[in-house]
C-alpha cells in the first residue's frame, strides 16, 4: 500500500469538494417540469455517492493518514478516484455556468427556499434523504456560498445522468468495498422501506440506484410477512387469511357500541 501513500487524504478532499456541491444547488420554482421530483433525483444522487464514500473508509480519513482504511488500491485506483471526484466537481460548474444564462434578470424569488414549496409527502422523503447522506459523511468547510438554480430539466437530467456514471466508475475501482456497500445500502433500503411515502421515489430510485431499489424491495417483501393481530372478545373463532403488513385490531363478539 505504500506506492499510495499520501493519496487517501487527496481523495478526501475531491471527495468533500464533490458532497459540498449539492449544498449549492437548488431547484427553481418556474422549473420547467416538476420540480419536486427534481429534488429529489439531487437527494438520491447525493445519498449514492455519500454512501460509496463511506464504504470505502472516506468518513475515517483524517489529516495525516496516507491510506484508505481497510481498502487496498493501486496509485492509478487512487489517482483515477481524485480524478473522476473532480470531474463531478466539474460536473456542476458547467451546470451553475448554463444555469445562470437562464435566470431571468432581477428576479431572485424563483431561486430561494423552493424546499419549502414542498408538498407533506415530498418534504418528508427530502428531508430523510438529507439526513442519510449526512449520515454517511458530512461534508467538511461548507462556504457562505450563494447558492444556484436549475431552470431546465434536460441539463437536471444530464448532470444527473454523468453524475450517475462517474459513480459507476468509482465503485468499480474499489470492487473490494462492495460488501460494506451492499451492507450500508441494506441500512438505507430499511430506513426508506419503513416510510409511507417510498412509492413516490421507487421510480427514481430504481433508475439512479438500481442497489438501493433492490434493497428497499427485498425490505418491503420480508417486512409484508410480518404482521401482528390482535383479537378481543369472548367469542373468537373462526378463520381470517391473506397477506397482512403491519398491525390490525379485530374485535369479534363485541357488541356495537350505540
Amino acid at each position: 500500500m505504500t506506492e499510495a501513500a499520501g493519496f487517501a487524504f487527496a481523495i478526501l478532499g475531491a471527495f468533500n469538494d464533490a458532497v459540498r456541491c449539492f449544498e449549492y444547488i437548488q431547484v427553481a420554482r418556474n422549473f420547467d417540469k416538476d420540480f419536486q421530483t427534481a429534488i429529489l433525483k439531487l437527494d438520491i444522487s447525493r445519498l449514492r455517492l455519500a454512501r460509496w464514500g463511506q464504504s470505502i473508509g472516506l468518513d475515517r480519513v483524517e489529516e495525516g493518514m496516507q491510506t484508505l482504511p481497510g481498502i487496498i488500491g493501486s496509485q492509478d485506483d487512487h489517482e483515477q478516484a481524485e480524478k473522476l471526484l473532480r470531474q463531478i466537481v466539474e460536473l456542476f460548474t458547467d451546470a451553475e455556468r448554463v444555469s445562470a444564462k437562464l435566470k431571468p434578470l432581477g428576479n431572485d424569488s424563483n431561486v430561494d427556499d423552493t424546499v419549502n414549496d414542498l408538498d407533506k409527502a415530498t418534504a418528508s422523503l427530502h428531508k430523510k434523504l438529507k439526513m442519510l447522506s449526512l449520515k454517511r459523511f458530512n461534508p467538511r468547510n461548507i462556504l457562505k456560498k450563494t447558492k444556484w438554480a436549475l431552470y431546465k430539466e434536460k441539463y437536471l437530467n444530464r448532470l444527473i445522468e454523468d453524475t450517475t456514471e462517474l459513480v459507476n466508475g468509482l465503485v468499480e475501482l474499489f470492487p473490494a468495498a462492495q460488501p460494506e456497500r451492499e451492507r450500508l445500502c441494506e441500512e438505507d433500503g430499511s430506513q426508506l422501506a419503513s416510510d409511507q411515502n417510498v412509492s413516490l421515489i421507487a421510480p427514481i430510485v430504481a433508475e439512479q440506484d438500481p442497489e438501493l431499489s433492490a434493497a428497499i424491495k427485498s425490505r418491503q417483501s420480508a417486512g409484508g410477512q410480518i404482521f401482528n393481530i390482535t383479537f378481543a372478545g369472548s367469542q373468537n373463532h373462526g378463520l381470517q387469511q391473506g397477506y397482512f403488513s403491519g398491525q390490525q385490531t379485530n374485535n369479534f363478539g363485541v357488541p356495537p357500541q350505540k
